[in-house]
């Protein structure tokens, strides 16, 4: 497989899993113009707000959608009930428990914030994790494949970042006054956090240093995974200087997503047969409809009955709670998910990720 994939870099002009510009826009060309724009903008004195009408309906249609994705992907074989037994029962079973112990109880509280911390903690890993895959994709896709000691250069900044995020969300969540002061926690974080900063900067550094070096040897990184990998870098700044900034993350990390499962649902249906562009078009946009549709039921029923009809039975406190804690458990799941079904090195994921580049291969030949 990985000899076809090189080849299809000779053989083909643009080897990509959409088309080399969308890819480079999804996977960080957008948000890196998107979100340094604003940043400037902030910057000189300008003012942002999100309504919650413009929040609630990218939610749906981006962050909604890839959630969705990420689950017809894994169970739309057979194979991965037996592959992934904990993605595909065990985890939806426990976490079933847990949802239906917390209606059970008058306050669940104490189901609630564990939940949410883990979650909030759980995303750092996978957003790494994530950005790491789109450079490795689009380098793979591009025929160019790095030595150990260029991937732990490269994998330096977004493991900085992770620990970076982890910070946060412990700066955000004090243990009780019992283990510690206050006052004592958040030196010990201050003094953890100026080290991840410099950290972050190093790797950022070494980071560009390793791109040139490899540019100026002719192996060339395409423009698409270094977009990944810089906007990284700029999206812990939103976050933390821009009203909001983490819903924004959401959407760029969604967007990186997208195109990834469609691609794949489009290589199961239109490789051997060979479809017409018309067909692989109306194929794609049908599935990324139904996407839409299943994640705003499923994960966006109670803030859609909200907007649509104002408050209700539905979005008493209680209600709220049970929405988070629900919504807590399928983040999770879904980081466990995509951590199990996505590994280039499995013949079964690169064959169904790169099966239209595969039969452009055997078409050059």
């Amino acid at each position: 497989m990985d000899r076809d994939l090189a080849r299809v870099s000779a053989a083909t002009r643009t080897p990509a899993i959409v088309t080399p510009f969308i890819d480079g826009l999804l996977s960080g060309g957008l948000a890196l113009l998107g979100m340094t724009a604003v940043l400037v903008y902030l910057w000189r004195g300008g003012e942002y707000s999100v309504r919650q009408e413009d929040w609630l309906t990218l939610a749906v249609l981006v962050n909604g959608a890839h959630f969705m994705a990420a689950y017809r992907v894994l169970y739309s074989s057979k194979d991965h009930l037996r592959k992934y037994p904990w993605a595909t029962l065990g985890i939806p079973i426990a976490f079933s428990g847990v949802i239906l112990a917390a209606a059970l109880l008058p306050d669940a509280s104490g189901i609630h914030r564990p939940l949410f911390f883990v979650n909030t903690i759980y995303l750092a890993w996978h957003y790494a994790g994530q950005t790491w895959g789109m450079i490795a994709t689009h380098s793979r896709i591009a025929g160019v494949l790095y030595t150990p000691s260029e991937l732990f250069r490269l994998r330096a900044g977004p493991r900085s970042l992770m620990v970076f995020h982890v910070l946060i969300v412990l700066a955000r969540n004090a243990p009780p006054a019992r283990w510690i002061s206050h006052a004592q926690y958040m030196l010990l974080i201050d003094a953890t956090v100026n080290i991840a900063i410099v950290a972050i900067v190093l790797s950022a550094a070494i980071g560009a240093l390793t791109l040139f070096q490899l540019h100026q040897r002719g192996r060339r990184v395409p423009r698409r995974a270094i977009f990944a990998w810089a906007a990284y870098f700029i999206w812990y700044p939103f976050w933390i200087f821009v009203p909001g900034g983490l819903f924004w993350l959401q959407i760029a990390h969604a967007l990186q997503y997208l195109s990834f499962p469609l691609r794949i649902d489009l290589n199961r249906y239109d490789v051997a047969r060979q479809r017409s562009t018309w067909y692989r078009r109306r194929r794609t946009l049908g599935t990324y409809l139904v996407l839409v549709i299943s994640g705003a039921v499923v994960l966006f029923s109670l803030p859609l009955l909200v907007a649509t009809f104002g408050e209700g039975w539905y979005s008493t406190p209680k209600m709220l709670q049970l929405f988070s804690i629900s919504a807590s458990a399928i983040s999770i799941h879904h980081y466990f998910v995509d951590g199990a079904i996505w590994h280039l090195r499995e013949v079964s994921v690169r064959r169904s990720l790169f099966g239209h580049l595969e039969h452009q291969t055997r078409d050059s030949a």
